[in-house]
C-alpha cells in the first residue's frame, strides 16, 4: 500500500516541479507552499517522534521523490554521478525553485549555501 501512495504523491509532484521551471505562478502558488507543508510536517512529526517519526513517512517520500526525480535532471542537466561538483549543478538548479538562495563553486573552500526559510523554523 505505501508504495502505491507515494506513487500516487510523486507523479503529480513532478508535473508541480516541471510546471515550476516555466510558470513563477505555479512555483510561488504551489510549489513553494507545497515545500512549506512538507517542512512544517517533518519538523512536526520531528519534534514529536524522534528519527524515527520521520524515518516513516518523510524520508520514504524524499527518497522516492528524489528517485522520481533523479533521471530527468540528469539528462536536463548533463550530470555525472560520478562528479562531485557535476552532482551539485542539481542543487544549483532546483534549489530557487522552493525558495532556496545559494550557490557554491568549483575551489571555493568556505562555500555555504544559504538557506532562506520563513522565521517559524
Amino acid at each position: 500500500m505505501f508504495p502505491l501512495v507515494l506513487g500516487f504523491i510523486c507523479q503529480p509532484a513532478l508535473w508541480i516541479f516541471r510546471g515550476t521551471e516555466r510558470s513563477a505562478v505555479v512555483r510561488d502558488r504551489l510549489l513553494r507552499p507545497a515545500t512549506m507543508l512538507f517542512l512544517e510536517s517533518a519538523l512536526r512529526a520531528w519534534r514529536q517522534g524522534g528519527p524515527e517519526a520521520w524515518n516513516r513517512w518523510h524520508l520514504p517520500l524524499a527518497r522516492a521523490f528524489g528517485e522520481a526525480r533523479a533521471a530527468y535532471l540528469a539528462a536536463k542537466l548533463g550530470i555525472d554521478p560520478e562528479n562531485a561538483l557535476s552532482l551539485g549543478a542539481s542543487h544549483d538548479y532546483e534549489g530557487p525553485l522552493p525558495g532556496i538562495t545559494g550557490h557554491c563553486s568549483a575551489g571555493d573552500e568556505s562555500c555555504r549555501f544559504v538557506h532562506r526559510l520563513p522565521s517559524r523554523f
